[in-house]
């Protein structure tokens, strides 16, 4: 995944390079390569992305793998999605014209 100028990969000497890079934007030495890729295909998918996309970039043998992984339920994301049939507040319900009560049953 990550390759010097020759070509070939940084393996273990990643490891070695991430470090400083993390102390330099001022994030915890503590993280590593997998909590960077979770991150990133988890921002993707919450920025919107195709889910498609997000799989061919993370190498996942399916798009079902990469929602289970990575598709959260993100706080705001819930509050949007309630928002969509957003109804009106309740003290001006009982005026509103379009309010609909609905029966009890058997009445």
């Amino acid at each position: 995944m990550f390759v010097n100028a020759r070509g070939n990969p940084w393996g273990e000497n990643l490891s070695r390079r991430l470090k400083p890079c993390l102390r330099a934007a001022g994030l915890p030495t503590s993280i590593d390569l997998h909590c960077l890729r979770h991150t990133f295909g988890s921002h993707l998918i919450r920025a919107g992305a195709d889910v498609k996309t997000v799989q061919a970039l993370l190498g996942h043998s399916s798009a079902m793998v990469t929602l289970d992984i990575y598709a959260h339920a993100f706080e705001d994301r819930k509050r949007e999605a309630v928002e969509f049939i957003a109804l009106p507040k309740a003290p001006e319900a009982e005026s509103h014209p379009a309010y609909f009560r609905p029966k009890a049953v058997g009445t």
